[in-house]
């Protein structure tokens, strides 16, 4: 399986990926601010899976170039903040580069691409718009948070975002504590201010909802 890790963090996704993909697979993890892509990479090598997961400092959004970015300072306990769209909310800003997903899949000679988890603080809807031709062409399984508060720094809410993914062909559903597809959501009876850690996305005509279970599963 080919992954994608958008928002990495430090690495908690991407590590279990890694160890499910096997040496035949590959996870692209996606973290643009330094300090925290530096401890990402520091812990695929701790763990063993360099030759696996590949660390790229670069922002997945809806242009190629550099934007600016709001992050945390290095010493806050919650390093996951890092947003394109808040700005204003954030103590500090820098120079982030950004890459559309349609660009990134061309450079690196995508074939296929399995799975997608994207958590990246309110401009989920610029990485949907960025890779477009390569999430029809795909249709890979993806697991996206909603979170209200972040994406009103774009001017969105969450029934737009579900309305973005649900145009691309995908249905959407609560993801269960196992990994199991739960209560389907529609953008069109949801609330503006729905929030949801990580809702599960497929292409109907692709996947069985289940399959993100196989996945993410320990």
């Amino acid at each position: 399986m080919v992954c994608l890790d958008a928002g990495a963090n430090t690495g908690l996704i991407s590590l279990r990926l890694g160890r499910r993909v096997g040496q035949t697979g590959a996870v692209h993890s996606f973290e643009p601010v330094p300090y925290v892509f530096d401890r990402l990479t520091q812990h695929v090598q701790r763990k063993g899976l360099q030759e696996v997961v590949r660390t790229h400092r670069v922002a997945l959004s809806n242009r190629t170039g550099s934007e600016q970015m709001g992050v945390t300072d290095p010493q806050e306990e919650n390093q996951g903040m890092g947003s394109l769209v808040r700005l204003t909310d954030l103590s500090q800003r820098i120079s982030v580069g950004t890459m559309t997903l349609d660009d990134f899949a061309q450079r690196a000679h995508f074939d296929r691409l399995d799975f997608v988890k994207l958590d990246i603080q309110g401009a989920e809807t610029f990485f949907l718009a960025g890779g477009e031709r390569t999430l029809r062409r795909f249709k890979p399984l993806m697991v996206v948070e909603l979170s209200p508060e972040d994406l009103a720094g774009a001017g969105k809410a969450s029934k737009d975002l579900m309305a973005q993914i649900e145009a691309l062909g995908y249905e959407v559903y609560e993801l269960g504590p196992k990994g199991e597809a739960g209560r389907r959501l529609r953008a069109d009876n949801i609330p503006a201010d729905f929030s949801d850690q990580g809702v599960l996305c497929h292409a109907a005509a692709t996947h069985r909802p289940g399959a993100i279970n196989n996945v993410l599963r320990r």
